[in-house]
């Protein structure tokens, strides 16, 4: 019997976030789990720092100080680059679909932050979205999000910037894989038995959701980027698993 694996991907991200919050994030075996050993913990979100050092290096370049009155971070799971963008802002909004993972944020989130950070719920009308921001950011959140829902939410996010403010959003654009593991995968998608079986075999609870994957046609974010009144970007390349992204950064005129 054929069957067409057809599921929320909102509702998979609070599963993932409810067990796995860390997981989640960075898809690493030793982010397996609701908990994490304190020098696990402290490398995951020491990677954070890294990844928006490298984001405000390319700001800079664009001639921005590198300073922000308010940042959003859409897709923040539990902080890992929320927190260190605190120190850039004075104020950040971290959203996401996950209440569970917003939890987990707000835990690992420092005390002396706690004024400067709020965490609230996302949805594809953005009705918590500060009235104001100079800065959007969003990193290896779109890769979950089917592409025309993620293009429209793109799009909203970017009307919405300040004008002079910056976006730092990350898309994939192609996958590098054989094509005997883009059938698999295919059938793992459309296939519910055979995505139970490979989690048995992985040793996982047989029910854990897919963590699914899109890509995004680069000529029509260089559309969507235009018409928000962003016109000129850089872009830095990644690469996770064969999936090949860009973040793409720009200033709004």
């Amino acid at each position: 019997m054929y069957y067409t694996l057809i599921m929320s991907t909102d509702k998979d991200w609070e599963i993932w976030g409810a067990n796995n919050p860390y997981f989640g994030v960075l898809s690493h075996p030793k982010f397996l789990g609701s908990k994490l050993r304190a020098d696990v913990e402290q490398d995951f979100y020491a990677s954070g720092q890294a990844d928006i050092d490298q984001v405000v290096s390319r700001v800079r370049l664009l001639g921005g100080s590198g300073r922000f009155a308010c940042a959003v971070d859409f897709g923040c799971g539990t902080g890992r680059l929320t927190i260190p963008l605190a120190d850039h802002a004075s104020r950040v909004v971290g959203l996401d679909v996950s209440p569970s993972v917003l939890h987990e944020a707000k835990k690992k989130t420092p005390q002396k932050l706690a004024g400067k950070i709020t965490y609230d719920l996302a949805d594809d009308q953005l009705k918590h979205l500060p009235k104001k921001y100079d800065l959007v950011h969003s990193y290896i959140v779109f890769q979950h999000i089917p592409t025309k829902r993620g293009e429209a939410i793109i799009s909203k996010l970017l009307t919405e910037l300040q004008p002079g403010g910056f976006a730092a959003l990350h898309v994939t654009f192609t996958y590098r894989a054989s094509k005997l593991k883009k059938v698999v995968i295919w059938l793992r998608n459309h296939f519910v038995p055979l995505h139970y079986v490979l989690n048995i075999c992985r040793h996982r609870p047989w029910n854990t959701p897919r963590m699914r994957m899109y890509t995004y046609n680069l000529d029509n974010m260089v559309r969507i980027f235009g018409q928000a009144g962003i016109p000129e970007t850089v872009q830095i390349m990644t690469d996770h698993g064969g999936y090949l992204g860009l973040m793409i950064i720009g200033r709004k005129q």
